[in-house]
């Protein structure tokens, strides 16, 4: 709300500036922010009281105007007063809808969606699950008294955040793989303020705030305010590497990991950092990213540039089912690290710092960031506590993942050590013989060992010293063994000797199955579970269709995509789904069974084609797979490119695999190649230095594919499956060419080569590029699954007329989502229904309005003489002309001039047109449902002026007016 009033910069500035608070830089910044937190409470009390409060009022008040209005009608001084209330509505309404979606933390949401309900059930359901009411001790048994929780809680973490003294290191011969002079010394170079700037940008504006109470869009909205001061704390970091401690203040807040959560160890720590530090983190660890790749080994996926989650699940699929198949034994050890962060030692992280190659500055600048944190406990919703910590990386800060990669690295880098003395080996893939001993996501581990049962001895032994040295835990109980051919007795002797779990096929790897097969329906039981799990917590009541579609775009759809992007979605399973989002976008469950007003095949298409863009999960499916076929060339060094290369083999074009069916359904591969077909035809290559594009069989001349341009030509090469390089003589233009023909040609076939000569002459070669592949159908040249998934699902060019003037104007989800309605005719006037169900009589069936005609959509919004009289009103207040349009399809399908310039009077038209359909719709509801005698047409045009203005001023043409100026004089702003 605070960020929306026009006069909130300038007291900032005013505040800012007041403040001369002398000491460290941080700690003058931090006092600034707890100066302003005082006077923002205050000015908020003042300036905006109790919003609700407020909005129940006017209500009240306006709803006593409208019924006068109604029976005896209104004079000037109350029709003056009306007006003013529905602006004054209109300014408490967005008010209370921002503070409800701030607290609901609802990210896929729009503001203006109208779903403040929503968000208040979102907000209060968040706030009774983090409640802590009863806590189970060791030793205490169930404690319910507050204070006894706090205590234990408190001790909890004190005990958590302490030291344990370490042996050593015990550790030696290892290749750490140290990053170069070089990267050491561009890691500790000066801050520069487009770096700061960009740390402050990249942070979610609208997360939790920490300790200060200030989020991040408080930062990004006050820049200009605070810059100046901010790169003083960073030059004075910079130059000493104290965070001092009101800087590092840390909220650590519980999260429940499930329902009923009753011990301490059922929650999650999750650290709310201030904003300051939070910059200062977010600087060191983009700066950190950069690096990593180069130190870490191949088997570790997380928070390292270009590598996936879905690269490790692909890998340890591909392996256990080429030992299943193969007969050979394997074992499968999946281990779960207790409480991973918060056991990692401080000492332990700058050893591995410095070890592969970082500087002193560097590690003093993190060691100053993890000792100077002070800690206290949020117990609902309080503050508890305060304590200083020895050993812990925080969950919630910037930097934490890279060091806990850097940190988990060590257990690659004594794992392969192992292997070279030959400790422990892995499992071997492919004709390459390629060995995969374990692979890694942050603190996810799995190992793969060959069938001997002293390589998982030597391993134990491994993992007690990666422990020893890092202070980490293994919770046993969670850990689990598997075996491939193996037998069950076996398994169990191993598993009882160390104390794990003996696991079963399929296992849960990264949230994925492994070892099962994607054809089964049972293998999709989780995808299926999460979607109705999902559909019960959420109250479809409370959502406009708008809001739903935008929860099945944003988050319905992304729960199948994660099994998607890897495997083969099967036809039953595909089905049940879009099952499940078509009854959500048009049913609600407190409402019974609503119809489904439009076919789900046409709701499937995108936007331009007439559809509402949610897309088919077939095609979706295909394009989210086609990733991999992209990725595939251009990551040659990659663990997973190898494991698919040995497996496989490379196709004679030499940047794709072979396409392979006679391998099991339950290597993700053989599906994924299947795609190729549909893939290439989206690709085409630019010519580098001519090595790796064939001359006659790949697209890389706009004209198309030599073979299919000159058949007869490449029927008589000696070369078909040559390379440009190959047929050129010299790299210097003009290019000599030899074509390599099995005899002399004809005089018709000269005449061909006379006109592959010409289309050849401008092709020039680079001997220091290569070559590479481009995605056609992207402007950028780079594959992207929309664009893919688009090419799939397109059957048509023909453009739904009304697309742009439905979904491009700064309206609402929930009101554009109408306006379709609208133009797709599918409106629940009492047409469609009788055609719906011819045997319900609907009476009266006339129109609410003029009491003349039958009611259908193009009368009720267009023809009925009501109705068009608040169109002549659009038409005089924006000083346009037309001729009355047959229905509301051809209405939103021309381009209605007007007498503006630029996009403003095209914006101001969509949100005219978008609250005309609206508050028609409305107050035929109201007149028919609520028995309302109905206002006069100067009275909803009121409204609709009020509800266009306000959408049109929310948009940045009209950044520099008040909703209030434009509803007065529209014709005044679009000068």
């Amino acid at each position: 709300m605070w960020l929306k009033h026009p006069d909130f910069k300038r007291k900032i500035k005013l505040w800012w500036d007041e403040d001369q608070t002398p000491g460290w830089e941080g700690y003058k910044f931090m006092s600034r922010l707890k100066m302003l937190k005082s006077k923002l409470k205050v000015w908020s009390k003042e300036e905006f009281g109790d919003v609700e409060r407020d909005l129940r009022e006017a209500e009240a008040r306006l709803l006593v105007l409208d019924q006068r209005e109604g029976s005896e009608g209104l004079d000037h001084l109350l029709r003056s007063e009306r007006v003013n209330l529905i602006l004054k509505i209109g300014d408490l309404a967005q008010k209370v809808e921002v503070k409800w979606r701030q607290r609901g933390k609802v990210k896929w949401a729009r503001e203006g969606d109208g779903n403040t309900k929503f968000f208040h059930k979102v907000a209060n359901g968040v706030r009774k699950r983090n409640y802590i009411d009863k806590l189970e001790v060791e030793d205490l048994g169930v404690i319910e008294v507050e204070a006894n929780i706090e205590r234990e809680v408190i001790r909890f973490f004190k005990g958590l955040f302490s030291s344990n003294e370490i042996a050593g290191w015990g550790v030696d011969g290892l290749n750490w793989c140290p990053i170069s002079q070089t990267e050491a010394d561009w890691l500790e170079r000066p801050f520069e303020l487009e770096e700061v700037q960009k740390a402050v940008f990249d942070c979610g504006k609208d997360k939790s705030p920490g300790p200060d109470g200030f989020s991040m869009s408080f930062f990004q909205s006050c820049w200009e305010v605070v810059k100046g001061d901010l790169m003083k704390v960073m030059q004075d970091f910079f130059q000493s590497g104290i965070v001092n401690g009101v800087t590092n203040e840390t909220f650590i807040c519980l999260i429940p990991k499930k329902a009923n959560s009753v011990k301490v160890t059922d929650f999650r720590p999750i650290s709310l950092v201030t904003s300051l530090y939070k910059v200062i983190s977010k600087v060191l660890a983009s700066r950190l990213r950069e690096v990593l790749g180069n130190t870490i080994s191949q088997t570790q996926g997380a928070f390292v540039q270009k590598r996936q989650i879905l690269d490790a699940v692909l890998v340890a699929n591909e392996v256990v089912e080429e030992v299943r198949k193969q007969n050979r034994k394997g074992l499968v050890f999946k281990i779960d690290f207790e409480k991973a962060y918060d056991h990692v030692e401080w000492k332990f992280v700058d050893d591995v710092m410095a070890r592969k190659g970082f500087g002193v500055k560097w590690r003093g600048w993190i060691f100053g960031c993890l000792e100077s944190a002070n800690f206290s406990i949020m117990i609902n919703g309080k503050p508890r506590g305060k304590f200083r910590a020895s050993r812990g990386l925080r969950q919630g800060d910037p930097l934490s993942p890279f060091l806990f990669t850097l940190v988990s690295d060590v257990l690659s880098r004594i794992i392969e050590r192992a292997q070279d003395v030959n400790l422990v080996h892995g499992i071997v893939s492919g004709h390459d013989q390629v060995e995969v001993s374990h692979l890694q996501f942050a603190d996810d581990t799995i190992f793969f060992l060959d069938g001997k049962e002293e390589y998982w001895l030597n391993l134990l032994q491994m993992l007690k010293l990666f422990c020893d040295v890092s202070g980490m835990k293994i919770n046993k109980a969670k850990s689990c063994i598997l075996g491939i051919n193996f037998s069950i007795e076996t398994l169990n002797n191993m598993a009882g000797s160390w104390g794990c779990e003996v696991g079963c096929w399929p296992m849960v790897y990264l949230g994925l199955p492994l070892g099962g097969n994607p054809r089964a329906l049972n293998f999709w039981n989780p995808v299926l579970d999460k979607v109705e799990k999902r559909l019960q917590r959420w109250k479809r009541a409370c959502l406009s269709k708008g809001g739903r579609l935008t929860l099945i775009q944003a988050v319905l759809s992304s729960i199948p995509s994660y099994y998607m992007s890897l495997f083969k979605m099967p036809i039953g399973v595909t089905a049940k789904v879009e099952q499940l989002m078509r009854n959500f976008l048009w049913e609600g469950v407190e409402e019974g069974k609503n119809c489904h007003l439009v076919r789900w095949v046409r709701v499937t298409k995108s936007k331009e084609e007439g559809g509402l863009g949610i897309g088919s999960l077939r095609e979706r499916n295909e394009a989210l797979r086609a990733k991999w076929l992209w990725r595939f060339p251009l990551e040659t060094n990659s663990l997973w490119h190898r494991i698919i290369k040995s497996k496989y083999g490379l196709d004679s074009n030499g940047w794709d695999t072979k396409q392979i069916d006679k391998v099991s359904c339950r290597n993700p591969w053989r599906e994924i190649s299947k795609g190729y077909i549909s893939f290439l035809q989206c690709c085409r290559f630019s010519v580098g230095n001519g090595e790796k594009i064939r001359f006659w069989e790949d697209f890389w001349l706009k004209e198309g594919i030599l073979k299919d341009l000159f058949p007869r030509l490449y029927s008589l090469s000696r070369r078909k499956n040559q390379c440009i390089a190959w047929f050129a003589n010299n790299h210097e233009m003009p290019l000599n060419w030899d074509f390599d023909f099995r005899r002399n040609l004809s005089e018709a076939e000269i005449a061909e080569v006379v006109l592959l000569l010409d289309i050849l002459g401008n092709v020039r070669l680079f001997g220091s590029r290569p070559d590479r592949r481009s995605w056609e159908i992207e402007e950028q040249g780079s594959f992207s699954c929309k664009s893919f998934r688009s090419f799939l699902i397109s059957t048509t060019s023909v453009v739904f007329p009304p697309y742009r003037s439905i979904w491009k104007a700064k309206t609402p989800p929930k009101i554009q989502f109408f306006v379709w309605l609208a133009a797709n005719g599918r409106i629940n006037t009492c047409d469609c229904i009788q055609r719906r169900q011819p045997k319900m009589c609907l009476s009266p069936s006339w129109c609410v309005f003029c009491k003349e005609n039958a009611e259908n959509i193009d009368h009720l919004f267009i023809h009925c003489s009501y109705s068009l009289k608040l169109w002549w009103r659009m038409l005089d207040a924006l000083g346009a002309e037309w001729v009355i349009p047959k229905g509301c399809f051809e209405l939103l399908s021309i381009n209605l001039r007007i007498s503006g310039k630029g996009k403003k009077a095209g914006i101001l038209r969509d949100c005219l047109i978008h609250a005309i359909f609206w508050n028609i719709w409305m107050e035929r509801n109201r007149r028919i449902f609520q028995g309302h005698s109905g206002v006069r047409v100067e009275e909803l045009w009121d409204r609709i002026k009020f509800w266009a203005s306000l959408w049109a001023s929310v948009s940045g043409q009209f950044k520099d007016y008040h909703y209030s100026t434009i509803m007065r004089d529209m014709m005044a702003v679009l000068r």
